[in-house]
């Protein structure tokens, strides 16, 4: 139902979107929303969300009887690199939220090295 509703607003499928969007889901859920206070139980229900963002992009696709898209390694290694940024980015947040800026200083300062590497 969600496919459809998505293709009559005139969505394409992009096959960024098998990336994208089932990570900002992911990481909206278990950083914003803070499902990682409620340990596993919070882990599973962001993983089950991002799951479900999978397979709604993937039947999108199948409505769109799996039209071909070519994908170059350089541009696979591109949208890598956005997601693994934006996981960067709420790994910090959430330091900073739960250590306080001073304390998540030294976590920082270590990503920033492994980064470089």
């Amino acid at each position: 139902i969600q496919a459809s509703e998505k293709n009559k607003t005139g969505y394409k499928f992009i096959w960024k979107d098998l990336i994208g969007k089932p990570t900002s889901e992911f990481l909206s859920r278990y950083f914003a929303g803070e499902g990682y206070k409620d340990g596993l139980h919070g882990l599973a229900l962001s993983l089950l969300q991002a799951f479900s963002e999978v397979i709604l992009y993937i039947k999108i696709w199948q409505e769109e009887k799996f039209l071909e898209q070519s994908i170059s390694p350089k541009e696979s290694v591109i949208e890598m690199t956005k997601v693994a940024g934006e996981l960067d980015w709420w790994l910090t947040d959430t330091t900073i939220k739960n250590q306080g800026i001073i304390k998540s200083l030294p976590t920082r300062i270590k990503r920033k090295i492994r980064k470089r590497k």
